[in-house]
């Protein structure tokens, strides 16, 4: 069976990228892209659902900026979650990557079965902030997309990327939203929508 997941994998060097690619099929993930520097990166961040990003940090040499900076200017614009995949364990590297929260640092060389496992984990909260919202019956399918990206934490504008619409769309939808579930704020949308 499928994963409905679509992670991009962010690696300079070909080889790596397409072993994980293959890699991830053979794990059901249908929708694998691969980018090997910032401008590839942002623009299938753009033009796809990612769901998941495995991001090396040393980006080549020619890069002026690496996985890290990479990953602090994805975040900026649209919450994902990430794993570093990397060869640097340096601490100053990993105390400069834990910054951003990451899902997981895996290092190079890396096991297969680590990145089959931290990706079963991932999708399986991504799965589980969509079964856990308790359905809202007077919600419509697109105030219930903008509900659940609230609940993920999404600010109006991430929701507006991640869902192809305008921002001033998305606050009349969050408006919808408050309204219908009688909450004051987005605190009360969390409890409710997840009946806590």
């Amino acid at each position: 069976m499928s994963n409905p997941c679509n992670i991009l994998i962010i690696e300079d060097e070909a080889i790596i990228a397409a072993y994980l690619q293959k890699l991830l099929h053979s794990y059901n993930y249908t929708q694998v892209f691969t980018a090997s520097d910032k401008l590839q990166a942002l623009e299938l961040i753009k033009k796809q659902d990612i769901n998941i990003i495995l991001a090396d940090i040393n980006l080549g040499q020619e890069n002026k900026y690496d996985g890290i900076d990479l990953m602090q200017e994805i975040l900026s614009v649209k919450k994902i979650p990430f794993v570093f995949i990397t060869g640097n364990t340096d601490d100053k590297t990993v105390n400069r990557a834990k910054q951003l929260m990451p899902e997981g640092y895996i290092s190079k060389p890396f096991n297969d079965i680590d990145i089959k496992v931290i990706l079963q984990i991932i999708s399986h909260k991504i799965q589980h902030v969509s079964s856990a919202i308790t359905p809202q019956a007077n919600l419509s399918k697109r105030e219930m997309e903008v509900l659940e990206k609230i609940i993920m934490g999404f600010s109006n504008k991430m929701i507006a990327d991640a869902l192809k619409i305008s921002h001033k769309t998305v606050s009349i939808h969050r408006v919808n939203v408050m309204r219908k579930l009688n909450a004051k704020n987005t605190a009360d949308i969390v409890r409710i929508a997840l009946n806590k």
